[in-house]
């Protein structure tokens, strides 16, 4: 990697002062032979260097305050910015700005005037989920009639940064300034807000808008690098940021019209990553302490460490992107999981302080500015030893690559197998135990619950509930629950139930059951603070079609009335181990009511409710998650698609009864 950091300059330059052998041939041969078979010699497209080799000093010396800014305001201009009435001083010109990126676009016939469709008022009235008034172009895109004020783009941009970025934050608040910041990043950035607010005009405005918002996306995303100078590599951050909050808006509102377009940007967004070395964090330079202590003005040394913070967790947020994006589309994630190697984000209370001085105090008293590395190999994982807390962005991170293991196992395994027939093919992990690869990955999920237990156990619990999603994708065919469920019809439903059937008796169903009902219990006990990340909505999902379908299609005979423990019951992860997941026993879980039951089954008590086979038990429990998932979809179409499926079954499961079948 030591010849990519080199400059041409330097190569020649070290030919030029080395010494010539008198007695060489190559003196011979004139200087000016040589010049002319440079000029004639045929274009050369060189690779523009990767990102990742030089990312750290190339944010840090960005001229720009933040990293996703393309300039800075003068001192007059911030005290007038923060007098303007506004948090975020998003004025008339911002407006106008995000406006003229639309007319670049192509004609949209927008009404620069604040007409009633963008008034304040209408803005502010709840949605009432009807339709609203619009012209269809010829593709079925909807025309907008005029751009909202200011004031509703400031609003938008406020909701953003308080419900959206702490699930993404990789943006430094402290020195972001929307004046400066690149368009498209910050209107797709106004559009998030705006989804949340949920209003009948916002609503409209950001489906009519949607498409335009792609297409920008997409054209940067798709600039040539070598269009961009050497001095402005760093703007391809920004187009993966802008596709990373494009991505999350498609699936906050169910965008379903440019389906693509939007697989299309996934897959461009996580190459382009791949491609520039942004999940190898070893082929670039050493983030350290001296780095930064090479920086010796307090303010210039934390707007670096601010600009190399924000690269940092926007390579974590695309390690999250391809996890739950892959599972959207059911295909194998796009990274290489053989060789993704990631610096995990320092603490939030460094990230989120206003000041430089505030920065450096929280310094002082033991907050690192530099954190240690995690990596995942072919055959193991490189887990840091942790004396500093753990930012759940940095736990997401590291979760998301044992996921995207998982997921790239079962579809070279097991997707668009024929063997289903066999119980075996029911769950994954005995399927992945005789494969040279696979069979390491049940360790991995087993090693970090017992390395991060207790930072898992204290922190935000979406991180638990991804990591019990992980183990039920280990423990259960999901697709065959979704088709269980009836995704694919009648015929596949009654074929996927009776293979339920089976699958029901195995220790791994009922490990897969002990994960549904723990993730029940840590979403019914999260607070609204915490947010709702997708795969922690997705998660809940499958867990109500584990937990349902299990207790629908077990057998009577096989369920005790008394069982030993409530599922949700706390649960020693050290006591259960790999059970279920492999074939060794663990002798630390002799005793444990969670073990006794992977073990050897017993009757299910859910919350309280001693439930027997059958379908009342199922539909009980089936209601219980939709209402759940209901209480905390307020802005996810996704959610609320998920309760209604549930809503449906809970239904569908009496008609089945009552009829006989």
């Amino acid at each position: 990697m030591a010849r990519e950091n080199r400059r041409p300059s330097t190569l020649a330059s070290e030919g030029h002062n080395s010494i010539r052998n008198p007695s060489s041939p190559s003196v011979l041969i004139p200087t000016e032979r040589f010049a002319k078979v440079e000029r004639c010699w045929p274009n050369r497209y060189s690779n523009p260097l990767r990102l990742m080799p030089t990312l750290w000093w190339d944010a840090a010396l960005k001229p720009e305050d933040n990293i996703f800014s393309n300039g800075n305001l003068s001192p007059e201009a911030m005290e007038q910015n923060r007098q303007c009435g506004s948090r975020w001083g998003l004025d008339e010109d911002c407006r106008e700005r995000l406006q003229r990126m639309f007319v670049t676009l192509g004609p949209m016939g927008f009404d620069s005037r604040p007409a009633a469709f963008a008034s304040p008022e209408n803005f502010s009235t709840p949605s009432e989920g009807r339709s609203v008034d619009r012209a269809e172009s010829a593709n079925n895109d909807i025309v907008p009639t005029s751009f909202p004020p200011a004031e509703i783009f400031d609003i938008g941009l406020d909701l953003y940064f308080r419900q959206f970025h702490p699930l993404m934050p990789f943006i430094h608040t402290p020195t972001f300034c929307p004046k400066t910041a690149p368009t498209s990043v910050l209107f797709i950035m106004c559009l998030i807000g705006l989804t949340i607010l949920q209003t009948k005009g916002a609503t409209a405005f950001v489906r009519q808008t949607f498409s335009k918002a792609l297409e920008q996306v997409c054209s940067e995303l798709m600039s040539p690098p070598q269009t961009r100078g050497e001095g402005k590599r760093l703007e391809q951050l920004s187009s993966l940021a802008s596709a990373v909050l494009i991505l999350h808006l498609s699936e906050m509102t169910g965008e379903k019209s440019h389906p693509t377009q939007c697989q299309m940007i996934y897959t461009n967004v996580i190459t382009t990553a791949q491609s520039n070395g942004l999940f190898c964090a070893r082929d670039g330079q050493l983030l350290n302490d001296e780095l930064f202590n090479q920086i010796p003005d307090l303010e210039a040394r934390w707007k670096a460490w601010s600009k190399i913070e924000c690269a940092k967790r926007l390579i974590v947020c695309l390690t999250m992107v391809d996890t739950w994006y892959s599972a959207v589309l059911h295909t194998s994630p796009i990274m290489r999981t053989d060789d993704i190697q990631i610096v995990l984000p320092c603490d939030a209370a460094l990230f989120q302080a206003p000041t430089a001085m505030k920065w450096a105090q929280l310094i002082s008293k033991g907050h690192q500015c530099c954190m240690p590395s995690v990596g995942l190999f072919s055959d193991h994982m490189s887990l840091p030893e942790l004396n500093v807390t753990i930012e759940p962005l940095g736990m997401n991170g590291i979760l998301s690559m044992v996921r995207m293991r998982i997921s790239e196992d079962f579809h070279r395994l097991l997707s668009g197998t024929h063997a289903r027939a066999s119980q075996q093919c029911f769950v994954p992990c005995r399927t992945y135990s005789s494969d040279p690869r696979a069979k390491s990955t049940p360790c991995l999920v087993v090693q970090i619950i017992k390395v991060y237990i207790q930072v898992l156990t204290n922190m935000n619990p979406n991180c638990m509930v991804l990591w019990h999603n992980m183990c039920i994708m280990l423990t259960a065919d999901i697709q065959l629950f979704e088709m269980g469920a009836g995704c694919s019809g009648a015929a596949a439903a009654r074929q996927a139930l009776d293979d339920i059937a089976v699958w029901t008796q195995t220790p791994s169903a009922r490990r897969a059951c002990l994960h549904a009902a723990q993730t029940f219990k840590l979403m019914s006990n999260r607070r609204a603070s915490d947010g709702d990340p997708f795969h922690a909505s997705s998660g809940l999902f499958i867990s109500a079609l584990i937990l349902g379908l299990y207790v629908f299609m077990i057998p009577p005979s096989t369920h005790p009335l008394s069982p030993s423990f409530d599922l949700i019951d706390d649960v020693d992860w050290d006591a259960v181990g790999s059970e279920g997941l492999t074939d060794s026993v663990n002798v630390n879980g002799e005793g444990d009511a969670a073990v006794n039951f992977i073990r050897n089954g017993g009757g299910i008590c859910f919350d309280g409710v001693v439930h027997s086979p059958g379908y009342e038990a199922a539909r009980r429990i089936l209601l219980d998650y939709a209402r759940l998932l209901e209480d905390i979809g307020r802005w996810r179409v996704r959610t609320n698609q998920f309760s209604r499926v549930l809503r449906i079954m809970s239904d569908a499961l009496v008609d089945v009864e009552m009829s006989g079948q």
